[in-house]
């Protein structure tokens, strides 16, 4: 009996941790280039800012609550400031997202996740919780931070198309600090 070789498609399958970690640190680099090129952070600060991220193992996805406490805003006022900072970060990208403040009160089906299980780590990664899915073609991310949910849906869009052929229409949303916590909270608690 002979083996089966593997093809072209099955090959270039993304494996997951090595391409999670890639997907982590594009984030974290990325982010932080947008935020020198928007004025939020000067360039000096961008390489003690990264280092005090990788020290302190602070997830990419909570860049943007973490800078809004080492500047010392107010608790109250950090969710203003972080969706501030998410408006001006994806022009600098070229993206523009729709905000959607009553998120947190949708119960988003995560079916996709049981039968993507390589999505929903990529996912809690960058914390980028899915909030629709319609089976693998049509999908809705939501982020505080558009870059950490444009690089997810390249990734994701990555590995569908390398699986199954079809490459997924993607939304991706800004949420509001609040709905952003609770959903990760459902999702990837």
């Amino acid at each position: 009996m002979q083996l089966m070789e593997k093809t072209p498609v099955e090959e270039s399958v993304p494996q997951s941790g090595s391409s999670t970690g890639d997907l982590v640190e594009q984030v974290r680099e990325e982010t932080i280039q947008a935020l020198i090129k928007t004025g939020i952070i000067r360039d000096a600060e961008g390489e003690g800012f990264r280092n005090y991220l990788v020290a302190q193992s602070i997830g990419v996805g909570d860049i943007l609550p973490v800078m809004a406490q080492l500047r010392g805003i107010d608790e109250l006022e950090q969710a203003t400031a972080v969706a501030q900072w998410g408006r001006q970060i994806g022009p600098a990208i070229k993206k523009r997202y729709s905000l959607i403040p009553f998120a947190g009160k949708l119960l988003g089906s995560v079916s996709l996740f049981d039968s993507h299980p390589e999505i929903k780590e990529a996912a809690a990664s960058v914390k980028c919780p899915l909030i629709f899915a319609e089976d693998a073609d049509v999908i809705g991310f939501g982020t505080i931070n558009p870059v950490a949910a444009t690089k997810l849906g390249e990734h994701v869009a990555d590995l569908i198309q390398n699986r199954s052929g079809v490459r997924p229409y993607l939304s991706l949303f800004l949420l509001e600090l609040g709905s952003w916590e609770t959903i990760c909270g459902r999702q990837f608690a």
